[in-house]
């Protein structure tokens, strides 16, 4: 445990904490109200008390590789809070109050059993990183598209069928790794993320778009292929000649406002029956 005489080291600034036994965080941290970094890494702490609350000053919070199911609502008082690391517990759930947390641009939340991204998320138009791997989430909610600010995503190891359109809103985002999932498709809006450089969707057995023979001439190549797509929405003419592709992808015949469609120089053997 935390000594209480903790209480008398009001000017603290910096607490590091990191492999101890510590199971609960004494009622005397309510004392250190000049505390910005917190790390309780690596400890026993099944339990984060509302006592947090008092600590409005924090700008970093870390608390990964503990024993933790929940956050509390308290959570939502650390207004100044803008890096948060909760890797490693057994957490189910975030708390909606975490939406209050408008500074934070570091959110890591890897290795927990979440299985679902709350709609809060939109609240944080500041959020820079976002780490989900290794949790049980099946879908994202639209509202991950109101995060303008995010230029990394990590959702490898989940169980995601598929990605919202709202993904494209991302102009900023550079990284996107969803590796280890169930995804059939991207969505074309992927297009839209022109700042995209490093994409990672290996391990998705099914994924059927972007062809992988986009998919093996890397990131800029995928991005720009989905933005040709974006851009027949609006011009009618599509130009994939000269993918290498062996079949005409489905996104294509569901584009049925086009009007020109040049595939030349692909060496298909057939045209699917839906064009």
């Amino acid at each position: 445990a935390i000594p209480g005489i903790i209480s008398t080291l009001p000017a603290l600034v910096e607490l590091q904490l990191w492999n101890n036994k510590i199971r609960e965080l004494p009622k005397e941290m309510r004392y250190l109200v000049n505390l910005h970094d917190l790390s309780l890494v690596d400890n026993e702490l099944e339990v984060l008390g509302g006592e947090i609350k008092a600590l409005t000053a924090l700008t970093t919070l870390k608390l990964s590789q503990n024993r933790l199911k929940t956050l509390p609502i308290e959570l939502g008082t650390l207004v100044n809070l803008t890096e948060l690391k909760v890797e490693k517990n057994f957490l189910t759930v975030l708390p909606a109050a975490l939406g209050n947390c408008r500074k934070l641009k570091i959110l890591w939340l890897s290795d927990n059993e979440i299985v679902s991204v709350p709609v809060v998320i939109e609240s944080l138009t500041q959020l820079e990183v976002l780490k989900l791997n290794g949790n049980l989430i099946q879908s994202l909610p639209k509202q991950i598209g109101d995060v303008p600010s995010l230029k990394s995503l990590e959702l490898n190891r989940n169980r995601l069928t598929g990605l919202p359109p709202e993904i494209g809103q991302l102009t900023n985002l550079q990284a996107l790794q969803v590796s280890y999932n169930q995804l059939k498709r991207l969505p074309i809006e992927v297009g839209c993320c022109t700042q995209l450089h490093s994409l990672y969707v290996d391990h998705n057995p099914d994924l059927e778009s972007p062809p992988k023979q986009v998919r093996n001439k890397g990131t800029y190549s995928v991005v720009q292929y989905f933005l040709r797509l974006v851009e027949a929405r609006r011009t009618r003419r599509l130009d994939l000649s000269q993918q290498d592709l062996d079949t005409v992808p489905i996104e294509v015949c569901e584009l049925d406002m086009l009007e020109s469609l040049i595939l030349h120089n692909n060496g298909l053997p057939s045209l699917r029956r839906e064009i």
